[in-house]
């Protein structure tokens, strides 16, 4: 559709930005549906942070979804993070965030390599 008017690879909509970072972050593809209309023609893009690896599915409020997207982001950058970091950063409790963890464990997403003390944190999908 912006090939059409000329206007958007052009003009740096950064498609390919989007769909990089997406990717980078394992989740699905970004969906580009085109509508044309009698009277109007238009684009959807439909964006899906997690449904692919099953963090939508295995939880029930949007605040879950969004503190486990955020713990499995920091257990992507530090591996060794602890319960006690991840408490500042998400703004929430030791126990919220021992009971995300064990539903992210239970959806097959996230697994603990070693002892509590000195594993590491492994992103599954």
């Amino acid at each position: 559709m912006f090939r059409l008017i000329g206007t958007g690879d052009k003009a740096g909509s950064g498609a390919d930005v989007i769909k990089t970072g997406w990717n980078d972050n394992g989740w699905p593809d970004p969906e580009i549906k085109e509508h044309f209309g009698a009277y109007d023609d238009r684009v959807e893009l439909t964006l899906r942070l997690v449904a692919a690896s099953g963090i939508v599915a295995e939880h029930g409020g949007k605040s879950s979804v969004k503190s486990s997207v955020k713990i499995v982001q920091a257990m992507r950058g530090n591996t060794h993070i602890t319960i006690e970091e991840l408490v500042p950063m998400l703004g929430i409790s030791e126990r919220a965030i021992y009971k995300n963890i064990a539903k992210l464990r239970e959806a097959g997403i996230i697994r603990r390599n070693g002892s509590d003390k000195d594993g590491e944190w492994e992103v599954l999908k």
